[in-house]
């Protein structure tokens, strides 16, 4: 599992499914619908074996908070918070710490959950930009040059892929941007990747800016399509830049 820490919530699993139930319950999808669909995409195999845990505690919490409660997930998340198996997945050193956040988590669920959550639906983001498509980035006095690679979708939308160009800031390069290349990657997480690439799936801050140019790349590197990539906000761009890049451009 993808953890940071022993609460309920510090972890990927439980996280996304915090983020799914509240998406699908603002579909206006029925509560016993929402549950086996989240079950089936998130569980292995057996729904109780303990490597699923985190879906189960994930839905829990996320139930009671909204009011939208189901007896079969209350009832399997108290069990869990009673089973010494839970404690088998966690380091020794940590499982005081993951006890003590079952403990809490049990005395909320045996508490009277609150009326039923309104969620708003959730829209689904599309973007118009494409491959090929040039953007500057704007961040107080730092600019970066983007080129869109691709995109990638996930449950709540679709987004532009980009990487990085090395731009020395003139106006001259920033028409021809088409005929620049990416900046190198140099750091050990890019697991020695070429370049990096990364998606931004929140919306910009207002203390930013995005322009589109006029600039077109008539074909992208293949290589792109074979690599994974960052997802990210955009207030961490820069930093992401300066640590993952092996020249970093003249423009942050």
């Amino acid at each position: 599992m993808g953890a940071w820490g022993t609460g309920i919530f510090s972890n990927d699993t439980s996280r996304d499914v915090r983020e799914d139930f509240a998406k699908h319950v603002g579909d206006g999808l029925p509560l016993d619908e929402v549950v086996e669909k989240i079950l089936d995409e998130y569980c292995f195999d057996d729904r109780l074996d303990p490597d699923n845990n985190d879906v189960w505690l994930g839905l829990a919490a996320a139930q009671h908070a909204s009011g939208h409660v189901t007896p079969e997930v209350m009832k399997v998340a108290l069990e869990i918070t009673e089973s010494p198996s839970e404690y088998e997945r966690w380091a020794p050193q940590d499982v005081p710490k993951r006890r003590s956040a079952l403990t809490k988590l049990r005395e909320k669920l045996l508490t009277e959950p609150r009326p039923p959550k309104r969620f708003r639906k959730r829209t689904y983001r599309t973007t118009d930009r494409v491959a090929g498509d040039h953007q500057l980035y704007i961040e107080g006095s730092a600019r970066l040059l983007l080129r869109v690679v691709g995109t990638v979708k996930d449950s709540k939308g679709e987004y532009p892929l980009y990487t990085v160009l090395e731009w020395n800031g003139g106006e001259d390069e920033l028409q021809n941007a088409a005929a620049l290349d990416p900046i190198p990657a140099n750091n050990p997480a890019m697991l020695g990747w070429k370049y990096f690439q990364f998606c931004v799936p929140r919306p910009l801050p207002k203390t930013s800016e995005l322009k589109l140019l006029q600039a077109k790349s008539e074909s992208i590197d293949p290589i792109f399509a074979t690599w994974g990539f960052s997802s990210m906000a955009w207030p961490e761009l820069l930093p992401y830049v300066r640590t993952a890049a092996e020249r970093v451009p003249p423009t942050i």
